[in-house]
């Protein structure tokens, strides 16, 4: 969202942890992540930093999940002895639960979450901009 608010130039991934209070060494790793997936380029060194790769309404939020997150299995069966292994249809309803959740956040593109920029940019403290 702090990129898709702040696009001109590039934001540190300093700033982006200061202003969305966040540890910067985890968004050091999540900088690192998008970039290898394409989301965003990084320049490294003075005046550097992380900019949007990709044009705003092409980021659509369940690829982005589904490309960051290691396992959206809501539940692991094959963890322990589960007595009703191979007959529970509990799992398969949590898996479509799963896959519509996906399917939710493909109907969601970056500027639909940031719509709102200039409350957002105030609530980040990023002063007025030009979303």
């Amino acid at each position: 969202m702090h990129l898709a608010l702040q696009r001109d130039g590039y934001v540190t991934v300093g700033q982006a942890a200061e202003h969305g209070g966040m540890s910067r060494n985890h968004l050091m790793k999540i900088s690192q992540h998008l970039s290898q997936l394409g989301y965003i380029n990084t320049v490294r060194g003075k005046g550097g930093g992380m900019q949007l790769a990709l044009d705003p309404i092409t980021i659509m939020l369940g690829d982005v999940i589904s490309e960051t997150e290691r396992t959206l299995e809501i539940i692991r069966c094959e963890r322990g002895e589960c007595p009703v292994t191979g007959s529970c249809a509990f799992k398969t309803a949590l898996m479509d639960a799963r896959d519509r959740f996906v399917e939710t956040l493909n109907n969601v593109s970056l500027p639909d979450i940031t719509a709102n920029s200039d409350q957002l940019s105030r609530l980040l403290n990023l002063g007025p901009q030009s979303a």
